[in-house]
C-alpha cells in the first residue's frame, strides 16, 4: 500500500494516493512512512495544517526521521512561518 500511495502521489492521483495511505494507517497507524506520505498528500491539497500535523506524528514516533522533519520545514516555509522551519 505504502509504493502504491507513492506511485498514486507521483502521478498525481491525489484521491487513489489517499485512499492507500488511509488503508495502510488503518493497519498500522504507528507506521511513521504512512504518516509522512499521508502529510505529502495533505500538503499537495493545499491542507497544510494536516500535514503538518501528519508530520510531527511521524516524528514524535521516530525522532530521528529527518525527510519528515523535511517536509514539516517545507511546509512552514509556504505558510511563512520561518522560525518553525528553522528549527526543523
Amino acid at each position: 500500500l505504502l509504493n502504491r500511495g507513492l506511485l498514486g502521489l507521483s502521478d498525481g492521483r491525489l484521491a487513489d494516493a489517499r485512499t492507500d495511505v488511509e488503508s495502510l494507517l488503518k493497519g498500522d497507524p504507528k507506521s511513521t512512512e504512512g504518516l509522512n506520505l499521508r502529510g505529502l498528500i495533505a500538503f499537495r491539497e493545499g491542507k497544510l495544517d494536516e500535514a503538518i500535523a501528519d508530520f510531527t506524528q511521524a516524528i514524535e514516533l521516530y525522532p530521528q526521521f529527518s525527510d519528515a522533519f523535511l517536509n514539516r520545514a517545507t511546509v512552514h516555509v509556504q505558510k511563512r512561518e520561518y522560525e518553525q522551519a528553522l528549527k526543523d
